[in-house]
């Protein structure tokens, strides 16, 4: 995501449960993007602490979800990675037909 680091460390305290979006759990039919994602001291992947969905055929067709894991602001610092995330957000909004020039 823009303006985010490379890396953040895992919290050490508090809440500690993980809960990951994950793109084998969403249909292939719909587009999934995996914003932020943690990764074990070897690189190995543990799923997605962000992702964007775009919903085309499930029953949420024509939505947009976004999924951030609930430690994911505070890895990164809630100043760095709000606006990292409303930045990416913006790029991804269409005009309402109404708005349409």
């Amino acid at each position: 995501m823009p303006g985010l680091p490379a890396t953040a460390p895992f919290p050490r305290a508090g809440d500690l449960r993980w809960r990951p979006t994950n793109r084998s759990r969403v249909p292939a039919s719909e587009i999934y993007v995996p914003l932020v994602q943690l990764k074990g001291n070897a690189g190995e992947p543990y799923g997605d602490a962000a992702s964007y969905i775009e919903h085309w055929t499930s029953s949420l067709a024509g939505g947009k979800s976004i999924h951030v894991w609930m430690r994911t602001a505070e890895a990164f610092g809630p100043e760095v990675f709000y606006p990292s995330l409303f930045q990416f957000i913006s790029t991804r909004l269409k005009p309402l037909p109404s708005e349409s020039p």
